[in-house]
């Protein structure tokens, strides 16, 4: 009992913790997005000028749900 207790909440945390990376994921783009509408280079100089590295670079997809 106190085993599916614990495999239902490992479950639940994995949940939120994808949605939560898809949400941020989605708002980081929007927001580069409105970056970009305003650079006057591709949007791999930005992320390259600003520092930050991309789930695409690294091969990682969230799992599906």
């Amino acid at each position: 009992m106190i085993y599916f207790f614990k495999t239902q909440t490992a479950k639940s945390k994995r949940s939120e913790s994808v949605k939560v990376w898809r949400k941020r994921k989605r708002m980081t783009n929007d927001i580069l997005d409105a970056i970009l509408e305003g650079y006057p280079k591709k949007k791999k100089d930005l992320l390259e000028e600003i520092g930050i590295e991309t789930d695409e670079e690294y091969n990682v997809k969230p799992p599906e749900l």
